[in-house]
């Protein structure tokens, strides 16, 4: 387990951060010509949590991280790009430069793909999430209905689906707690509960919710050690870190459809208590017979839910996303997209 302070990123001053800056800035710009980048930070965060109750919780956790991202996308001539972001997050100064550089090239990637786009088409079919869109478009909704308030104000449809299958069997869904072995989190929630690690789905079948000690009291269960918000707000129920387990499939393989939409990123609404969703993919590619074409802003619209019931393979390759999810790449079926 990585310690949660390193003393090497403690020495890691201004003169050190901006030296490091510049080279991966320069180093990222001579990867293309055309990339102009709006924003973008290198920085390190040290600091300590602590937590005194009338209760007689006495607890402090330590921790320094460290991180950076790039905002921006490509221009040429009268040629622009769709706007691509990335970063990452480390717990050791040794995983600094690798991990920005990964995530730098990443980032290159995305705004140099976007170049050129042409009109997709519009079918029913399969749609690709990277772990960074699994995170923000599939879990990140998921996640409020699998709060005990949800449940509790009547609000998620999955409040009487515990032991029910929700998802395909290929999924399986956990709250780590105290985070993982590479990015350890403060062992205790808002409230001075111990965390401890949830699953949540497992093989498809809902196991439960998660809850902070007012929605335990509710209830009549215990916590689970997850009651999220700074010391200025009241406590509610949050996930710290999540992760999806790895499946079988190879990343080529996963992505090796007749056709199909790579997400790159979603922009649109989700409404998470029916699960309609409607939106519009920015940055996407069309993979066609072996192909990955670029193209303009696409309409995605389905229901979360079937979504989940629809996922036809996971990746057995997985990315930690700045130490907060484990995630890998997902492909799900039947789903409308349209080319306008």
């Amino acid at each position: 387990t990585a310690p949660a302070v390193d003393p090497a990123l403690l020495d890691l001053g201004v003169p050190e951060l901006t030296g490091l800056c510049m080279d991966l800035l320069e180093k990222t710009r001579a990867q293309d010509s055309r990339l102009t980048i709006d924003t973008g930070s290198v920085s390190v965060s040290h600091g300590t949590r602590a937590i005194a109750s009338s209760e007689g919780i006495r607890a402090a956790f330590e921790g320094a991280n460290a991180g950076g991202y790039l905002f921006g996308m490509c221009v040429d001539g009268e040629a622009v790009g769709s706007f691509s972001y990335d970063g990452d997050t480390v717990r050791s100064a040794k995983d600094l430069r690798p991990n920005l550089e990964a995530a730098f090239s990443r980032f290159v990637k995305k705004c140099a793909g976007a170049m050129n786009a042409k009109k997709g088409e519009s079918f029913r079919g399969s749609v690709i999430l990277p772990p960074d869109t699994v995170q923000e478009f599939l879990i990140g909704n998921l996640m409020g209905m699998l709060g005990a308030n949800a449940v509790r104000l009547g609000q998620s449809p999955l409040g009487d689906r515990v032991g029910q299958s929700i998802a395909s069997p290929l999924m399986h869904l956990t709250e780590e707690g105290a985070g993982l072995p590479a990015f350890r989190l403060a062992p205790f929630d808002r409230e001075g509960t111990l965390r401890r690690q949830t699953p949540l789905i497992k093989a498809g079948v809902l196991q439960g919710f998660l809850y902070d000690a007012y929605e335990a009291r509710a209830a009549k269960t215990q916590s689970t050690g997850h009651a999220s918000g700074g010391a200025s707000s009241t406590p509610s129920v949050g996930a710290s870190c999540l992760s999806i387990a790895a499946g079988t499939t190879p990343l080529n393989q996963l992505m090796d459809v007749d056709q199909g939409i790579l997400v790159t990123r979603f922009s649109g609404s989700t409404n998470p208590i029916t699960g309609d969703f409607s939106g519009v993919i920015k940055g996407g590619f069309l993979l066609q017979a072996g192909e990955k074409i670029p193209i303009d802003e696409t309409t995605m619209a389905g229901n979360l839910y079937d979504c989940l019931k629809n996922i036809s393979a996971i990746s057995s390759e997985r990315r930690l996303i700045n130490g907060s999810a484990h995630l890998p790449t997902i492909r799900i079926e039947d789903v409308s997209v349209s080319a306008g």
